[in-house]
């Protein structure tokens, strides 16, 4: 799956941004700019080129997720909500 989107006017090109090899776990807050993991109520923001894996049983109720780079969900869990 590939998704291009532009915020404002789309006059600039679009770059291709690798996606990272290392895996980012949504739970761990070192996986984080800002090393802590979201809050209910919160924007979430995943950059470009990021790898998240969503690994939470229960998620909060978040305001905004914008997603840039990539979100999976852990293979083994049994269920997971987002």
């Amino acid at each position: 799956m590939k998704g291009d989107r532009c915020i404002g006017p789309c006059l600039a090109a679009i770059s291709n941004v690798a996606i990272e090899t290392n895996i980012r776990y949504w739970s761990n807050a070192s996986s984080w700019n800002n090393s802590k993991v979201p809050l209910a109520g919160e924007d979430i923001v995943i950059p470009s080129g990021q790898n998240f894996v969503y690994d939470l049983p229960v998620s909060p109720i978040y305001n905004y997720i914008q997603i840039n780079g990539r979100v999976t969900f852990l293979e083994t869990a049994p269920s997971l909500h987002l």
